[in-house]
């Protein structure tokens, strides 16, 4: 069963035509490709993440801690890096994450701004940040499946 979709600002080019570079099918599914919104919530994400390993440190005993931080730092900007310029089905994964770690962090606000100011701001805009990449992910979506039958208009 085909779905039909209408993709906004992309050209219907059909998947038999051939690319003029390679010779082989040109893809016209925008899915493939993410939108500027949506990416540039990515990158501040991680950013956001990268910069927020500075008090993320002071609290660590063992090296252990630091290579577990490290390598988690690690798995962030690959997928990261992959939602961007890899497939379609690796957004998902980093939507996934960003959401989980919103859930995670949210609760915890009122702790952090008893503890220190400047670590709760920090932690309120990762949370927006990595809102912002649940709900430019799901606006994407949900643009793009804009249709003729498909109950949303």
């Amino acid at each position: 069963m085909a779905i039909n979709r209408i993709y906004r600002g992309s050209p219907v080019a059909s998947p038999k035509e051939p690319c003029p570079t390679s010779g082989l099918p040109a893809l016209a599914d925008p899915f493939l490709r993410p939108n500027r919104a949506f990416t540039a919530s990515v990158l501040l994400a991680c950013l956001v993440s990268l910069i927020e390993s500075r008090w993320e440190i002071v609290g660590l005993d063992t090296s252990t801690q630091l290579l577990a931080l490290g390598a988690s730092k690690l798995i962030i900007i690959a997928l990261a890096s992959a939602s961007i310029l890899g497939p379609s089905w690796v957004r998902v994964w980093f939507v996934f994450v960003s959401g989980a770690g919103l859930l995670a962090v949210a609760p915890t606000l009122p702790s952090e701004l008893a503890v220190s100011a400047p670590i709760f701001w920090m932690s309120v805009f990762e949370c927006f940040t990595k809102l912002a990449v649940v709900t430019t992910y799901v606006n994407w979506q949900v643009l793009n499946l804009k249709g003729p039958g498909h109950g949303i208009s």
